[in-house]
Formats: C-alpha cells, sequence, structure tokens
C-alpha cells in the first residue's frame, strides 16, 4: 500500500505534544521552522510560533504618511 502525504497549505504550524513539553512545527514556504518549549512554556512557544507564522506575509517598507492619512498634507 502506498501512503502518500496530503498538501499542507502553507505557511502551517503543527503542534507535537510530548509529555515534557511540546515542539512547535512551522513552515513557510521551504522553510522549516522547529520550536521547542516546556511544558511550564507552552504559550510562549506558542506566541513565538505564531509570530514566525507572520512572516510569511509580503513585507513592505512603513507606508507614507499620506497613505496613512491623505488629508496630512491638507493641514
Amino acid at each position: 500500500m502506498e501512503r502518500t502525504a496530503l498538501p499542507l497549505a502553507l505557511p502551517a504550524l503543527t503542534l507535537l505534544p510530548g509529555l515534557h513539553g511540546a515542539l512547535f512545527i512551522v513552515c513557510l514556504g521551504s522553510s522549516l521552522t522547529l520550536l521547542a518549549a516546556r511544558r511550564g512554556r507552552f504559550l510562549e512557544g506558542l506566541r513565538a510560533a505564531v509570530h514566525l507564522l507572520g512572516f510569511s506575509e509580503v513585507n513592505r517598507e512603513e507606508p507614507l504618511p499620506e497613505e496613512l492619512l491623505p488629508w496630512a498634507g491638507n493641514v
């Protein structure tokens, strides 16, 4: 019997719980990051993994003030 992996929508976060902690696997395109968190630090590990997922979005420079406040030039 042939096993095929299910395709993951990227970015993806996979959680592997364990007895003494958890592993967070963050997939961003062709990159893979592994975070380990002890049992008492689970929420910190989860927050860090979610922050890593934020890097999958297109980053650009800070918006110009005119983009934020179109009327700013008239003040």
